[in-house]
């Protein structure tokens, strides 16, 4: 969303009562996801932007109301973890299958296209994604290939990754899977580490099992993230030690109850990111859809460094 200081200054002036605002939504029932709370209340929107909330805007001005009669209103999910090549289809096509179940937004990780095609096919999968009613984040793949022993269609070393790194859409590194090498203190993956820090920009971990020294060493990389837990204990653990915790089910790897819900007082709550294939998005294998996010995607926002910005 491009916005100008006109757009602010709109905003501003529909909240304090000088300007009317462009829709007022009345009488709605706000899923309040900092409070935790359901708010009957009213919304008052500012062409793109939502100017105000709250019981004070039931009389408000605005070229157009809507009476919501009760109805909810609930912040757009964010899947934060996704492969949107994996679920064979194309963007649009995700796009029409997701939307009307609430997630208007995708962090995506290419690793499948980047595996195949390299930069260009990352890069065709930012523009194909473009203009379309999802929001979609990318995170530049680390593992490409995912071992020597593959036999893929591009590399992607740090030169590449940097190159992406520009890109504006690009918000991150992603899950850097080749956990052993960071435990081995191998240069060239944490050097995608710090890559990311110079971008300031996440580093997105993959740290299946990890437990004490070696959870804690990967983290001392500056990874703060994992969706790779499968039981509670090992949620627990990485929650505890300051870990961005998504628990994960997809298509191809479910995690059937996943671990749970291991949130401890005050601890960051653990996320349910999904990689899901199309079949999964009907009713009748999922009651909400199958989506993941009916029971936690983010509701904004995105996993910073476990070390503090420099």
């Amino acid at each position: 969303m491009n916005l100008q200081p006109s757009d602010l200054q709109y905003a501003v002036d529909v909240a304090m009562g000088r300007q009317p605002g462009s829709l007022l939504f009345k009488n709605a029932r706000l899923v309040n996801v900092f409070t935790l709370e359901i708010q009957h209340t009213h919304i008052l929107l500012a062409g793109r932007l939502v100017a105000a909330v709250g019981p004070e805007y039931a009389s408000a001005q605005a070229m157009e109301v809507v009476d919501l009669e009760g109805r909810w209103v609930a912040p757009g999910l964010i899947d934060g973890h996704v492969h949107l090549e994996s679920s064979l289809v194309s963007p649009v096509e995700y796009a029409r299958g997701v939307v009307p179940r609430g997630v208007t937004g995708v962090v995506t990780d290419p690793h499948e296209i980047g595996n195949v095609a390299g930069v260009a096919g990352i890069e065709w999968l930012m523009e194909a994604s473009e203009g379309l009613p999802l929001e979609v984040w990318v995170t530049v793949p680390s593992s490409v290939p995912s071992t020597p022993l593959e036999t893929s269609g591009a590399v992607l070393g740090l030169a590449e990754i940097e190159r992406l790194l520009a890109h504006p859409r690009v918000v991150g590194v992603a899950e850097l899977m080749s956990f052993p090498a960071i435990l081995a203190a191998e240069a060239t993956e944490l050097s995608k580490v710090l890559l990311a820090e110079r971008f300031r920009k996440s580093p997105e971990g993959h740290a299946p099992t990890l437990m004490g020294p070696a959870l804690q060493g990967y983290l001392a990389s500056g990874i703060a993230s994992d969706h790779e837990s499968t039981t509670l204990e090992e949620g627990r653990a990485k929650l505890e030690a300051g870990c961005f915790l998504m628990v994960r089910e997809g298509s191809t790897t479910p995690q059937p109850g996943g671990p749970g819900p291991p949130a401890a007082p005050g601890a960051r709550r653990p996320h349910r990111p999904g990689d899901r294939r199309p079949p999964a998005l009907r009713p009748a294998q999922g009651g909400r859809g199958g989506l993941p996010g009916a029971q936690g995607h983010r509701a904004g926002g995105r996993p910073g460094l476990r070390h503090p910005r420099r």
